[in-house]
């Protein structure tokens, strides 16, 4: 069900659903709107054109997509970003496209727990959102109800982790649990403070504990040392498809945590990752 449907919640539903989420649900207009006819400012339209092709300021727009082909539709329907300033408001289309409809801008796994259930009940067309990172387009669609996790940006180095739900008895390490929005360039300045090294991929705007570790972490410095995104990963706090808030690991839903590592699709949201922390090199020798 998306937008514009018989199905859609209603205004007054809506409104009930927004208060249950502190006020975090926004519907969606085009980013690039600034530029063209109808919401034209200047200044806004001059700041997106500057910047448009910058990963860290692309992060802060809470639709936008890295790889702007996943921000049309099917039919080509979407809003162009200018390459120069217009003198003047743009007075082409400017829609949508493949953006979604509606988005929830999470800052508690009971947000995302509460977002769930509603897109469940009403049966939206749900995606999960950190960067937008995915060169396949899959946290965006048409029409689309998103909840953003990119609000979720603490780490914490815990010495001695033992997952949730495993005997004292298991081996301990070392890990640096952070949250869902964590991105690479958060996780090696970080890790470079603690004097340890995680893994992260080779983009600074990689959001590692999203879909880099779900969908297999191939990709990076420290793999061929420490072995893939996944297999550094410990556990997972996660939210359910049922809205149920709970963890993944070895010992508790273990399944779901085998899934979760490399599976690629959305099993379960996650809210935050725990990585396994290594000591740090005593030199690096970079061969350009």
């Amino acid at each position: 069900c998306t937008a514009g449907s018989s199905c859609f919640p209603n205004a007054d539903e809506l409104a009930s659903f927004n208060s249950s989420v502190g006020e975090q649900l926004f519907k969606s207009s085009p980013y690039g709107s600034v530029c063209y006819e109808g919401s034209f400012e200047a200044a806004a339209c001059s700041n997106l054109v500057a910047n448009k092709g910058i990963a860290g300021f692309r992060e802060t727009l809470p639709l936008a997509m890295m790889f702007v082909n996943n921000e049309f539709d099917s039919e080509g329907n979407g809003c162009l970003i200018p390459d120069t300033v217009p003198s003047e408001p743009l007075t082409e289309a400017c829609a949508l496209g493949g953006l979604p409809s509606y988005y929830v801008n999470a800052t508690t796994p009971e947000d995302i727990s509460s977002s769930v259930k509603f897109a469940a009940k009403y049966n939206l067309r749900l995606r999960v959102k950190n960067t937008g990172h995915d060169y396949t387009g899959r946290s965006t669609d048409h029409g689309a109800f998103t909840i953003r996790t990119s609000n979720f940006r603490g780490l914490e180095l815990i010495d001695d982790f033992i997952p949730n739900g495993c005997p004292k008895s298991v081996h301990r390490t070392s890990v640096l649990a952070g949250g869902a929005g964590v991105v690479a360039r958060d996780i090696y300045n970080v890790s470079a403070g603690l004097g340890i090294i995680t893994t992260g991929g080779y983009s600074s705007s990689v959001g590692v504990n999203g879909g880099f570790v779900q969908g297999g972490g191939a990709a990076g410095p420290w793999q061929p040392l420490f072995g893939m995104g996944a297999d550094n990963v410990l556990q997972y706090d996660v939210v359910l498809t049922d809205g149920t808030i709970t963890v993944a690991n070895d010992c508790v839903n273990s399944d779901l945590f085998w899934a979760m590592r490399g599976g690629g699709g959305v099993f379960a949201i996650a809210t935050k990752v725990y990585l396994e922390a290594h000591a740090a090199f005593q030199a690096v020798n970079v061969v350009a």
